[in-house]
């Protein structure tokens, strides 16, 4: 909270961007002073004109905060003709959480499913065995089929729909920001995510094979396209892999 802090535009700008910069994802700041009509149009506060502000000018300083309102705001004061008003500029922002994943990193396995922003829980430690289990158990079958592993990617044409799988073998070991599809994408099943809701997206997207893998129910479902729609089976048509045998090779948690 920043109450009545009166300094030259360019102290104020320092200030303002200190203050916004300790703003923690989900923070709220407010901003209160007199405004720059109050000199003219209201009573009392400063008579210096170089360090009166207006909403505007402190919401164009407050950089990477959402703005919720400014404005100016007539308060009632008190003076020896009666009661009359002061005019203030009130500015109120918030960090999001989003903005703090951003920060932190945590965004990077959040997706977009048609324009609609999802939060995807950050791996646990046993989340990040197995997944790297996974990497070294595929590499030598990827390689004999001919097909390029990589851990996690963006599945989809553009920022406004995508997944991002734990892993996947590709046909092109091509470096690009976007894939429009895969081979085969890999899941490791956490609490609270949407691993399953996705078969639709990869379909559409014409991914020959899903694996999803669930720790805890220890169990691997390896599922192949046919006709639009994934049904489990128990061998890769991609590799040369078996749902029972990865199972048994895993050292689950």
């Amino acid at each position: 909270m920043v109450l009545y802090l009166h300094l030259v535009a360019a102290d104020r700008r320092k200030v303002l961007a200190g203050v916004a910069a300790a703003v923690a994802g989900g923070g709220v700041l407010l901003v209160v002073g007199h405004d720059s009509s109050n000199l003219l149009d209201g009573y009392g506060g400063p008579k210096d004109p170089a360090i009166l502000f207006t909403p505007d000018e402190v919401a164009g300083e407050l950089s990477g905060l959402r703005i919720e309102r400014a404005e100016r705001v007539r308060r009632p004061v008190d003076s020896p003709q009666g009661e009359t008003y002061a005019i203030d500029a009130l500015v109120r922002a918030e960090r999001s959480d989003l903005e703090r994943r951003w920060r932190s990193g945590a965004d990077r396995f959040d997706e977009v499913w048609e324009g609609v922003y999802h939060v995807v829980p950050g791996p646990s430690g046993a989340h990040a065995r197995i997944d790297a289990q996974l990497l070294a158990l595929l590499h030598g079958p990827a390689t004999d089929a001919g097909l390029y592993l990589m851990s996690e990617s963006n599945l989809g044409e553009s920022e406004h729909d995508f997944r991002v799988p734990d892993g996947g073998l590709h046909r092109s070991g091509a470096d690009s920001m976007w894939y429009a599809t895969a081979a085969m994408v890999i899941e490791i099943v956490s609490p609270g995510d949407e691993s399953w809701n996705k078969l639709p997206f990869y379909a559409k997207h014409d991914v020959d094979e899903v694996l999803i893998v669930e720790p805890a129910e220890r169990t691997v479902a390896w599922l192949v396209l046919r006709k639009g729609e994934y049904r489990p089976v128990e061998r890769s048509a991609l590799i040369a892999l078996a749902c029972g045998a990865l199972a048994e090779q895993i050292d689950w948690p």
